[in-house]
């Protein structure tokens, strides 16, 4: 067969539910009289199973296991028919020969994934999951919620022109999240940082703090402003439905390290947003006509 597309890619496998217990037939790998020509060996898992693991504010509800898979040598071809591998036939390479099935899961264990992935060396000789592959699994698991947008005067009450609005996010928002994948002798760990949060008044400024905010209190001076505040110069009754539509965005930094030598770095930065309609009102001054 004339050579193929060369590609370091996972490959969908499509799992045959008649299958005996620790076999996976792959594709092309023809089960005679149910018997698969790829068997599974050394089941190995990740995120601790169902609920997956993670820490600081990660960790989601699905998780993968790693089964490595008795493959005929470093280059697997897809068959045609089986992916889109197309005439010529679809192929993937290992450095080390060796290939794992990722077999992932939802929240409620049911399967949503099977992928062939090649095994890299370890630097000692061994063989370990590519932690590229591990970190696609800890960014899935971790979970960053919207910001929980607070604002006083609070949303539902009107504000008044030229009064300071104080903004803050509610809670412990304000603190990393991480989330770490393994498996076997390797593992990746994504950590995520707020740095910032822009706040969008509605009536054309933007507020950028570099932390949560302060919450207010009562002993606060109605006219005191805060770090993260802002003041309106006109009322809001020409926006649609007379109120400003207001929207903080935090952005994380994100980076990722891992167990196995000369992986890690910076990622690229992840955004969440929260919104709210704030009524701003202006007091008119009356005269004394004496």
């Amino acid at each position: 067969m004339r050579a193929g597309v060369m590609v370091a890619v996972a490959f969908v496998v499509m799992l045959a539910a008649s299958s005996p217990a620790g076999a996976v037939p792959l594709p092309g790998a023809h089960t005679d009289g149910g018997e698969p020509t790829a068997t599974v060996t050394n089941p190995v898992s990740i995120g601790g199973g169902p609920g997956g693991d993670g820490g600081g504010g990660g960790g989601g509800g699905g998780y993968c296991t790693y089964e490595e898979l008795a493959l005929p040598g470093p280059v697997y071809e897809l068959p045609y028919g089986e992916g889109g591998g197309g005439e010529e036939g679809l192929y993937g390479t290992s450095a080390t020969g060796r290939w794992a099935v990722q077999n992932c899961f939802n929240e409620f264990g049911q399967q949503v994934s099977s992928v062939v992935v090649p095994l890299i060396d370890d630097g000692g000789g061994g063989a370990v999951v590519d932690p590229q592959v591990l970190l696609q699994d800890a960014l899935a698991k971790l979970r960053i919620p919207d910001p929980p947008l607070t604002v006083n005067p609070p949303v539902g009450s009107s504000s008044l022109v030229g009064v300071p609005v104080w903004l803050w996010l509610d809670g412990g928002y304000w603190q990393s999240a991480s989330a770490t994948a393994s498996a076997g002798g390797a593992s990746a760990t994504v950590t995520a940082e707020p740095v910032s949060a822009a706040w969008k008044m509605g009536d054309g400024e933007t507020v950028t703090c570099d932390g949560p905010g302060t919450p207010w209190t009562p002993a606060v001076a109605p006219a005191a402003a805060s770090d993260c505040s802002h003041v309106y110069r006109r009322p809001s009754t020409g926006a649609p439905d007379g109120r400003f539509a207001v929207a903080v965005t935090v952005t994380w930094a994100v980076s990722w390290t891992s167990t196995v030598p000369g992986f890690g770095g910076d990622l690229d930065d992840l955004t969440r947003t929260a919104t709210a309609e704030l009524e701003v009102a202006e007091v008119q001054a009356l005269a004394d006509a004496r």
